[in-house]
């Protein structure tokens, strides 16, 4: 650290699934690098998990002392206080309904296999059941309505001032350019919106969600709605409620054409 320079300070980045997460979280990764910070590396049996599911073993093997966190954590105050005080909080969203469907065909990928189920016919046959109070590993991946409210750490009630209270930016996936603006801002250094190809990648370029399951889960899922409202807002992008709007009347959402989507999607046609 020079004489005019600011502290370094550690960055937790609550990498959410499907949200062109893997583009950010290697920013956040090159930061380490750049500053020498120790990342906060999880073996797999305790990534895509919720701290109060993590085994009692690993947790006490942690110390504080961290400088980057940019897996598949969820947020959990104490745990990234008492590992990192004084963070900045990073994250990332997308459109709730876009971001289920590649959730979905992420995990299930072989359309031939035995069982297989679309996802119109999947929604419509999974339960509206409760949130648990501490999702698995498994409940992570088989879904559950306003994932990202609970993955980011909020409930029922939230506002914009809980939002800014927690998070110094979260990033949305369809305003991509704006967000990697403001990261580069956060984080000292450009951060180019270069497509990332990985295990993520997936295709469903001929999937046509139906108006019934789009509005079915439009209502199931008021609270990741409202939290990508807010978040686009923060942002400065104004146009989350056009984007929801696009949704609800059923049309191709106009701004997939023109952003450079990262997990090789095409745009989901509304019908």
């Amino acid at each position: 650290m020079t004489e005019n320079s600011q502290p370094v300070k550690p960055v937790v980045y609550i990498k959410t699934h499907k949200t062109a997460s893997t583009l950010i979280r290697n920013a956040v990764e090159k930061y380490a690098d750049i500053h020498q910070l120790t990342r906060l590396l999880p073996p797999d049996t305790e990534q895509s998990n919720f701290v109060c599911n993590m085994s009692a073993d690993y947790l006490a093997s942690l110390q504080p002392g961290y400088g980057v966190s940019a897996r598949h954590i969820a947020y959990d105050r104490d745990f990234f206080q008492r590992l990192m005080p004084g963070a900045l909080y990073i994250s990332s969203v997308r459109e709730p309904l876009e971001r289920a469907i590649s959730h979905y065909y992420y995990l299930h990928p072989d359309r031939n296999a035995p069982g297989f189920a679309d996802f119109n016919h999947w929604y419509a046959n999974t339960p509206d059941t409760p949130v648990p109070a501490c999702p698995t590993q498994h409940d992570v991946h088989a879904g559950f309505d306003n994932y990202m409210v609970r993955w980011l750490g909020f409930s029922e009630g939230f506002d914009d001032a809980a939002v800014r209270a927690v998070y110094d930016l979260i990033c949305v996936q369809e305003n991509m350019d704006l967000s990697l603006q403001r990261l580069s801002g956060l984080l000292g250094f450009e951060v180019k919106n270069q497509r990332v190809r990985d295990s993520n990648d997936n295709t469903y370029q001929n999937f046509r969600v139906s108006a019934e399951i789009a509005e079915l889960f439009r209502e199931r899922n008021r609270l990741d709605y409202h939290l990508y409202e807010i978040s686009s807002e923060l942002l400065g992008a104004g146009q989350a409620s056009a984007d929801i709007a696009a949704v609800s009347t059923q049309r191709k959402i106009p701004w997939y054409r023109k952003i450079p989507l990262l997990d090789a999607l095409v745009p989901v046609s509304y019908t």
